[in-house]
């Protein structure tokens, strides 16, 4: 038999497309993930005291027995001794170091801070 008395192989077959159901899996596991991520942030959100007003703004002055002592606020420099800082209040304490000195403080009110040993 010759090359031209054999039939001719089938077509191949075209390429499937993707199925809508695999479509449908990702997109649902994408959409249970980011829904995780808020709930855990949601949850992660510190609450401010029931019943309390916490001001919009507070200024925490630091100040240490000499003039030009590093401070650090949650373990960031925040600059030297006198220091004025703003910040928004809230309820969750704040650790101020510095001289040698940490101070635990809830910025909920204007105050003062002095870093003596």
């Amino acid at each position: 038999m010759s090359d031209e008395d054999q039939p001719v192989a089938a077509a191949a077959e075209p390429p499937r497309k993707p199925s809508r159901k695999l479509a449908f899996i990702i997109l649902s596991a994408v959409m249970a993930a980011v829904l995780v991520v808020i709930v855990v942030m949601v949850m992660q959100r510190q609450p401010t005291a029931k019943g309390a007003d916490v001001p919009e703004g507070v200024e925490i002055t630091v100040t240490a027995p000499k003039v030009g002592t590093p401070i650090t606020i949650d373990g960031v420099k925040a600059g030297k001794t006198p220091q004025a800082i703003k910040i928004r209040g809230r309820t969750r304490p704040i650790e101020i170091q510095g001289n040698g000195v940490t101070k635990i403080v809830t910025p909920d009110r204007d105050q003062v801070v002095n870093l003596v040993p």
